[in-house]
């Protein structure tokens, strides 16, 4: 089965979504501009221009 799910990713911009996408053993998640650079995804604390930093850092490290 496949599915969309928009999940709120705050911190950098208010309001911000971000799309999961499942099918079958397959995962993926449009970021968006949760994360600016591939780095934040192992270091979810480091903050580039964020609205909510603290947001920002929560929102992202599940993601790793």
């Amino acid at each position: 089965m496949s599915s969309a799910t928009a999940t709120p990713s705050i911190g950098h911009t208010p309001g911000h979504v971000s799309v999961m996408i499942e099918s079958e053993s397959e995962r993926a998640v449009i970021t968006g501009d949760m994360t600016h650079h591939p780095c934040q995804m192992a270091h979810p604390e480091w903050m580039f221009g964020d609205d909510d930093p603290k947001a920002a850092a929560l929102t992202r490290a599940p993601l790793r």
